[in-house]
């Protein structure tokens, strides 16, 4: 992680539309002249390890000044204007995090000490998650593909099952000792939960509807496999104060060259 640095994000920040003109550093001025940004590496890398995963932490601050010359309606709405443009250039910016598992960014306003005016700051960090042994499949690099020999979609996998294996039931000796018997050999199937939405559901909906094999991809932990498809039941699940999320079942009935 951390690809990017204070300097090389001061660039971008550079690059914004302003209602005035503002000047960006990395370090404190000597002599500041108004208003000014400081961007600064607020958290040098930290890092939390267990026994299979390295979850690894950083984070920037952004500090805003501002000195009042005008009346305060004016510069809350310039100060906002400011804000609102650094906020959206963080929100497309790549922080160069493997699999970004969180970024939180919060702006808070004080006022400034020796004078009228105020300072914003916003703290951005991010969260992410590796294999310690290199080996192991993290979920989001998970990823089905609808419709591959035709107009593809891809889908990111948030949660997946991968069934396959054979069924077994247990009978017992007269010594009391359990033997295993085969009943049945379980047929490959996937069941994996994405971000419900609008298209996908006229997509998936539409191949359930005609039970006709399609053909697809699963990508996972960089390797791809290429599936023939039945697309079988959907369950969606929402909530007022979350994003509706969807689980299909799909049933592998061979592959595909």
């Amino acid at each position: 992680m951390a690809a990017i640095t204070a300097t090389s994000l001061l660039t971008i920040l550079k690059a914004g539309s302003y209602p005035y003109s503002v000047r960006f550093r990395t370090t404190e001025p000597k002599f500041p002249i108004y208003p000014y940004v400081i961007v600064r590496k607020a958290k040098p890398q930290g890092s939390d390890e267990d026994y299979v995963t390295i979850t690894k932490r950083d984070g920037f601050e952004i500090t805003l000044f501002v000195r009042y010359t005008r009346t305060p309606d004016q510069e809350e709405k310039d100060q906002t204007a400011v804000e609102e443009e650094i906020l959206s250039l963080l929100e497309t910016t790549d922080f160069g995090a493997t699999h970004l598992f969180s970024e939180s960014k919060t702006w808070q306003r004080r006022p400034l000490q020796r004078m009228y005016g105020s300072q914003s700051v916003i703290t951005v960090n991010i969260t992410d998650i590796v294999s310690k042994s290199g080996d192991g499949v993290i979920g989001a690099e998970s990823k089905i593909e609808l419709n591959s020999d035709g107009t593809p979609t891809q889908i990111q996998v948030l949660r997946l099952s991968d069934n396959r294996g054979t069924q077994v039931d247990a009978h017992l000796n007269d010594a009391g000792q359990s033997f295993w018997d085969p009943t049945s050999s379980e047929a490959h199937s996937l069941d994996f939960t994405y971000e419900s939405t609008i298209a996908l559901d006229t997509i998936i909906n539409t191949a359930a509807d005609s039970k006709d094999e399609i053909k697809g991809k699963l990508v996972r932990g960089g390797v791809t496999s290429k599936y023939l498809f039945l697309i079988g039941k959907t369950i969606k699940s929402g909530q007022f104060d979350n994003i509706e999320r969807a689980t299909t079942t799909l049933y592998v009935s061979g592959t595909w060259a």
